[in-house]
């Protein structure tokens, strides 16, 4: 296991590599300067918003780990049942928190940004918070698949998402060049994560969640 947790911590830093000397050039000459200064200034907004995951993933995998240990499989069950409770009512704190942030974005920076950037902007910011209400809960599957050691199905899926994601940016910016794009291909590919990790949480590893 050690070793596979090596061989996914190598692979991430070569992809890292990788994407700083071939993607983000392409990126920036795709979207333009501005388009990718854009992206990185509502990137770097939205993740104050996702530093809430984690303390509570954090807390899902000690206490279900915990009580798998003991096999008191009824308690593990509620573990997770308490921790999408809990992300459902952070989803909606989050969304509500959001919605005064939207107008601040767009009255801070009315000055130094053009009313189509602002727009691009704040359509930005809205898909990002999507995006996190969307991670927000699905981590109650990762924190469950984690304390089951399914290392390899959550270190690949990541993988395979980190891979596509440049993939289909290059792809869709030849045509759409702008930065709006890269965050919408950016929470499509997400969703289908989530998707597949539920699945293959519920249908293969047998996780119960109690509602």
């Amino acid at each position: 296991m050690l070793l596979l947790q090596r061989l996914f911590y190598d692979t991430n830093l070569l992809y890292q590599s990788i994407v700083s000397l071939i993607y983000i050039p392409i990126l920036i000459q795709g979207i333009g300067d501005s388009g990718y200064g854009l992206y990185q200034l509502i990137a770097s907004v939205i993740a104050y918003f996702a530093m809430m995951e984690a303390p509570m993933s954090a807390a899902i995998v000690r206490f279900y780990s915990e009580y798998l240990e003991r096999k008191e499989y009824k308690k593990a069950e509620n573990v997770l049942g308490i921790g999408k409770r809990i992300n459902i009512i952070l989803s909606i704190l989050l969304a509500c928190v959001s919605v005064p942030c939207f107008f601040i974005i767009r009255y801070v920076y009315n000055q130094s940004l053009t009313p189509a950037e602002i727009n691009e902007a704040s359509a930005m910011f809205g898909v990002m918070i999507i995006n996190v209400i969307v991670l927000l809960n699905n981590y109650v599957y990762i924190a469950a698949l984690t304390a089951k050691e399914k290392y390899v199905f959550i270190k690949g899926l990541a993988i395979v998402v980190q891979v596509l994601q440049p993939v289909c940016v290059c792809l869709v910016i030849e045509e759409y060049p702008y930065a709006l794009m890269v965050v919408l291909i950016q929470v499509a590919l997400n969703i289908v994560a989530s998707i597949i990790r539920k699945y293959y949480a519920i249908k293969k590893v047998n996780i119960v969640i109690i509602n």
